[in-house]
């Protein structure tokens, strides 16, 4: 069946199975079957807990199949952003990132605090905004047409307190990395630009903050070097279970998981505001066997919002924006994503901005925000040729 259809099918599915209590999500992706994928493609129907089928009434239990297709049950909580509150700079930094991309448990001083000059993605990132957290700048982006404009890309979420009301102004909020201080003086050191555009919507969490003039920067994400270009996960990815993805975050640092499922319908809560989207990514985190007995294998936690998630080809594949709310009995933690062709299409269509991915072939490729040029002021009108007609 054509992806089109497929999809068609799932937002079908979505608007019946979603109304059965405990479904957190329904998309598309592979069977899974005493751990082994199967290789076919069905409906991955998430729920906040699987229970013994004897334990359900008529009511909770879902259908084997929805019109032909297979029903494929899987846990994922409510996903909730991943932007928190950060401690003070002065606590103690957490060890190294790991060889390999993992998972672990995480604590309340888990948070990178480096000041990264020149400006990459997977750094801490904070917006002069009353009562916001902080986040991740994800990577960066430039402007189709015009070099002088340059862009990091972030969570919305990470830069408004929207159920405060604090949100982010265009071309007057400053942005700082790693974080604002109370110091006006430090906070020209930290200062990287202003937002410049971004909401929260239906299809994205997404924000852009414009670099200043001079800001020294390299299309790199920490741990994962230079980007390549952008690429869409599709459902033949998914199938297979076996699509690896990475994501460096503020908080949790370098970690992996595989595509889980795409076009994934879900309710997230943001600021207690409930958004649902059918375009979600679900990254199912990789095993990891240094996480302590007792101990959560994560792909993210708070403070990793805004950080992208790319493939093993260097390709940035979606924006990430939460995970698996902490809850008792949870010991999987997913991660939530969006796909990041529908960011930038989001920015062209809403700010008319036409950004795309910053690249490099290599590592250590460094660019400086040039100034903007000044527009030519059009020519003078010469006189008019003998025998025109005059102007009236």
């Amino acid at each position: 069946m054509a992806d089109e259809r497929l999809l068609a099918l799932k937002e079908r599915a979505a608007a019946q199975l979603m109304r059965i209590p405990g479904v957190t999500g329904v998309g598309l992706g592979g069977r899974e079957r005493a751990g082994r994928p199967t290789g076919e493609i069905v409906l991955k129907v998430f729920v906040c807990r699987k229970q013994p089928l004897a334990e359900l009434t008529a009511g909770e239990t879902l259908p084997p199949q929805f019109e032909g297709v297979g029903v494929d049950v899987s846990e994922l909580s409510v996903a909730a952003p991943d932007a928190l509150p950060a401690p003070a700079d002065t606590d103690p930094l957490p060890p190294e990132d790991p060889l390999t991309p993992g998972a672990s448990t995480t604590t309340h001083i888990d948070w990178d605090t480096k000041r990264y000059r020149p400006l990459v993605g997977g750094g801490r990132l904070q917006a002069d905004v009353i009562g916001v957290g902080r986040g991740t700048l994800g990577c960066l982006l430039v402007h189709s047409t015009d070099p002088s404009k340059v862009y990091a890309l972030t969570n919305y979420h990470v830069l408004a307190a929207i159920v405060a009301g604090q949100l982010p102004v265009v071309n007057v909020t400053r942005i700082g990395h790693p974080g604002l201080t109370p110091s006006p003086v430090k906070n020209l050191k930290a200062g990287i630009g202003v937002f410049a555009g971004g909401g929260l919507d239906t299809v994205r969490d997404a924000a852009l903050v414009q670099l200043d003039v001079g800001t020294k920067w390299r299309a790199e994400i920490v741990g994962i070097g230079p980007v390549t270009g952008p690429y869409t996960v599709t459902v033949e990815d998914a199938r297979r279970l076996a699509y690896q993805v990475r994501k460096r975050g503020a908080r949790t640092r370098l970690t992996g998981g595989i595509v889980e499922s795409v076009n994934t319908t879900i309710t997230s809560r943001t600021d207690g505001v409930l958004t649902t989207r059918n375009n979600v990514l679900v990254v199912k985190p990789n095993p990891n066997d240094t996480i302590r007995p007792g101990g959560t294998l994560i792909f993210s936690d708070g403070g990793d919002s805004g950080s992208v998630v790319v493939n093993d080809n260097a390709q940035v594949v979606a924006l990430h924006y939460g995970s698996d709310e902490p809850a008792p009995g949870v010991t999987v933690r997913k991660g939530c994503a969006l796909p990041i062709d529908q960011i930038l299409q989001r920015f062209q269509d809403l700010e008319r901005l036409p950004v795309q991915l910053a690249t490099a072939a290599k590592n250590g490729q460094v660019h400086v925000v040039p100034k903007a040029q000044p527009t030519a002021a059009p020519p003078e009108p010469g006189p008019a040729a003998p025998g025109a007609p005059a102007e009236r």
